[in-house]
């Protein structure tokens, strides 16, 4: 409860970036559940899941969604709202657009531990085959015919470096500020690093 004022102002932010015709996808899990409705707009459907899987999220929204191009962004704060249609724009030459902690120009506002964490996953990442800076990105956009050329297998690990290992897709990086958190928690936890080294391994 005490999140849902910063959730409309993300989601007001947003309404004020997307100019051109867009809709925005929230998913809402088990966590979520207990907020009250958000206020109605023309470009916002909230779809509720039975479990806070991120991945089975991101691939629920996949699935409602209308358009050619999909973009996947956190509500809580950590990616910026103003980077977003710039995201989208580069879908018009390349298939994926993937914002990067690690590129220069780029600013990673988290804690030493976080920091590290992040480095042995995307080591992990390097290992199986990833280019990407980030390969643990939670903040690209796609378009929908590489979604839609990608056999997903939703554990517990990141949806974007599932799409770039499998689907092999035309790929920019773009440095963004990824800032700490305003809202919600770390749904990464030791069991998750657990899931992720073996689903890289058995991919």
């Amino acid at each position: 409860m005490r999140d849902e004022p910063r959730l409309n102002e993300f989601l007001g932010a947003l309404h004020q970036t997307l100019i051109d015709d867009y809709e925005i996808i929230v998913v809402m899990g088990d966590r979520e559940k207990l907020y009250p409705e958000l206020p109605p707009h023309p470009c916002l459907r909230v779809v509720h899941s039975f479990a806070d899987n991120l991945e089975r999220a991101i691939l629920m929204g996949f699935s409602v969604a209308q358009g050619d191009r999909l973009l996947v962004m956190d509500s809580d704060g950590s990616h910026p709202v103003e980077m977003v249609p710039y995201m989208l724009n580069q879908l018009a030459t390349y298939e994926l657009a993937v914002g990067s902690r690690y590129l220069d120009g780029s600013r990673f506002e988290q804690s030493a531990f976080r920091k590290l964490v992040s480095w042995c996953f995307r080591w992990a990442a390097w290992l199986r085959g990833s280019k990407l800076s980030d390969p643990m990105s939670g903040f690209f956009a796609v378009r929908r015919e590489v979604v839609e050329r990608t056999r997903f297998k939703p554990l517990k690990w990141k949806t974007c470096l599932e799409i770039e290992l499998k689907a092999r897709p035309r790929t920019v990086e773009i440095p963004i500020n990824f800032r700490k958190r305003v809202a919600g928690a770390s749904k990464t936890k030791l069991i998750t690093g657990i899931h992720l080294i073996y689903d890289l391994v058995t991919l």
